[in-house]
């Protein structure tokens, strides 16, 4: 990317950085400042987090936070998913499925992070109280994902690396409502809690058991919200459109600077 710092002045730059990391590293700072927009997946909700041992030594204090030059670089941020391509679209059934499961599970089971490891250990209880719990033991081909997590009123999204993941959206397009932890991140156009998705707090051990068995109750709530879900994940999340108009909007000054909806928990 060194070849950017080639380009002239009045060519517009939009970056885009979808990894795990909520740091920006030392050696994409450059991006930043020639970029009139910077797009972030894993954008800390305190913006100023993003420089913390790259562009400061520790975590930025008031000197840094209050410096011109460091305050034009925060403008430029931007929260930005990481979505879902147009073929998951066409992978998942047009129309609300038959349900045989209370919640789907798919992620790795053992060790990734201290949030799957509590909450696995969670739905196993439930199954054992007889809640059908759907867990993937082993890896699924994308098809035989798809219909499963189609067939669960729920699915068990919790971060992995990063906050945010496909499972987040994947799941609405399935007709399945995304379970998720309480978010870490600033997001653009957030499915709702009550709305679109469910959230719980990992630090309360009783929330995403309370979580889970509230949100079961009225299941007429939970297909309306399939349905509200989808839509939103296909107008806001889905690559290439409408996520890459978004961003050439956003070069060309054609995006309001501060569209990001907050959702609460």
């Amino acid at each position: 990317m060194q070849w950017l710092r080639l380009l002239p002045a009045a060519v517009p730059v939009v970056a885009i950085d979808i990894e795990d990391s909520r740091l920006i590293a030392r050696h994409n700072l450059f991006l930043l400042d020639r970029a009139k927009i910077f797009f972030k997946r894993e954008l800390p909700v305190d913006y100023w987090q993003v420089f913390q041992r790259t562009a400061h030594a520790g975590m930025p204090g008031p000197r840094f936070r209050l410096n011109p030059r460091n305050r034009a670089r925060v403008d430029k941020l931007r929260p930005i998913s990481l979505g879902v391509p147009a073929r998951a679209v066409a992978a998942a059934p047009s129309e609300f499925p038959h349900k045989t499961a209370d919640i789907f599970v798919a992620v790795t089971l053992r060790g990734l992070t201290t949030v799957r490891d509590h909450g696995i250990a969670q739905l196993r209880a439930l199954a054992d109280e007889g809640m059908a719990v759907d867990i993937a033991e082993q890896r699924l081909d994308y098809a035989e994902y798809v219909r499963r997590m189609s067939r669960a009123w729920l699915t068990w999204s919790p971060e992995g690396l990063g906050w945010d993941c496909f499972r987040h959206y994947e799941a609405p397009l399935a007709w399945s409502i995304p379970l998720m932890n309480s978010p870490t991140i600033t997001r653009r156009a957030p499915l709702i809690a009550g709305e679109h998705a469910f959230y719980y707090q990992p630090d309360d051990p009783m929330s995403l058991v309370r979580t889970i068995k509230d949100a079961l109750v009225d299941k007429d709530r939970l297909k309306k919200m399939a349905a509200l879900a989808r839509a939103h994940v296909v107008a806001h999340h889905t690559w290439p459109h409408p996520l890459v108009d978004m961003i050439v909007r956003a070069g060309l000054g054609r995006q309001p600077p501060d569209y990001v909806q907050r959702a609460t928990y």
